[in-house]
């Protein structure tokens, strides 16, 4: 909530506004009150007036997103989101104070005029013109957009595109999954979605995507044909990723590239890559009869784990011993659990 509270008042403003609480209260005691009444005066802005209803609510809405006639409109409307999906009347008295910071390409990247204060608002927005639009511009916001499809599509194609910051791209998909696992959208249209990431580069990005995933295959552990399509798609992804980084590191590659490829081996072995899991077999056997280059401490882990989900009892046997054995180095026995 003080992200978001930041992002609104500017954080000049909220700076200036911190300095002055601190200085007026150093020999003092202070309250929550005393912080919102500095940060108002810096600002201009009646921070009580919102952050009362963060700080004292229990959960957070979604904003379900119509395109009106015309094009140039949007309606968005608040409700109480719940991960179990429906909420019923009782559940869903609070309206909060929304800031929606629309995005469009080009768009100013401060723009703090549109809030969401009532349970529905229309706002003005280049629908018709606009290659894409998106709420909550660098996720800053605490809470679920959920767009008609035409507004997804043209999300992906901007993700695929490569026009969205890497906050924008891990908001969209942390959005698609929890409105697809509480119900609020179909998994099929998440899994679309997902298509669009297939040259992304970044390991929070991956990391978000692989989280996600992991989450909707636990919900659907009991649709065989469902985690099949998931493992298609999870390999579709992570496949074409550990091919191009390979196994290897490169001459100064930094270590965010290393857990990167650590991440694709992982995901691409366990979704079923052939390939990823005849070289981890083997080298796997090359670790075990002595030869500890073929694994850094980052792809130790990940071919640990591919190893023992797709091998048997006595790939497990080896990586338990291994962890049990005090004369490995600490950090190497811990990627074996």
């Amino acid at each position: 909530a003080i992200r978001m509270l930041s992002s609104y008042i500017g954080l000049d403003s909220f700076f200036r506004g911190v300095r002055a609480y601190l200085q007026k209260h150093k020999y003092a005691n202070a309250s929550t009150q005393d912080l919102w009444r500095a940060l108002s005066d810096a600002s201009g802005v009646d921070v009580n007036e919102f952050m009362a209803i963060w700080t004292r609510t229990i959960g957070y809405p979604i904003l379900t997103v119509e395109e009106l006639p015309g094009g140039t409109q949007i309606q968005v409307r608040q409700n109480r989101y719940l991960s179990a999906g429906a909420v019923s009347d009782d559940e869903d008295q609070v309206l909060w104070w929304v800031p929606l910071r629309v995005a469009t390409p080009g768009s100013d990247a401060q723009r703090t005029t549109d809030v969401l204060t009532t349970r529905n608002a229309t706002v003005d927005v280049p629908v018709g013109t606009a290659k894409w639009y998106k709420l909550n511009q660098d996720t800053v916001g605490i809470y679920r957009v959920k767009y008609p499809p035409g507004a997804v599509a043209n999300l992906a194609t901007a993700i695929a595109a490569g026009e969205l910051e890497v906050n924008d791209r891990i908001g969209i998909i942390a959005d698609a999954a929890a409105l697809a696992s509480s119900g609020h959208s179909n998994t099929s249209d998440f899994l679309t979605l997902l298509r669009a990431y297939r040259n992304e580069t970044e390991l929070v990005v991956w990391q978000e995507i692989s989280l996600r995933l992991d989450v909707l295959q636990s919900v659907w552990a009991d649709e065989a044909d469902v985690i099949d399509k998931i493992r298609a798609l999870t390999q579709s992804l992570f496949s074409p990723l550990a091919k191009r980084l390979g196994w290897d590191a490169a001459a100064g590659e930094d270590s965010l590239n290393s857990r990167l490829r650590a991440l694709a081996i992982r995901y691409a072995g366990c979704s079923g890559d052939s390939a990823v899991v005849a070289e981890t077999k083997r080298r796997f056997a090359a670790f075990f009869d002595g030869d500890r280059s073929v694994f850094n401490t980052d792809t130790l882990r990940a071919a640990f784990v591919v190893a023992v989900r797709t091998g048997g009892r006595e790939e497990f046997a080896k990586v338990q011993e291994y962890y049990l054995d005090a004369a490995n180095p600490v950090d190497q026995q811990l990627a074996a659990l």
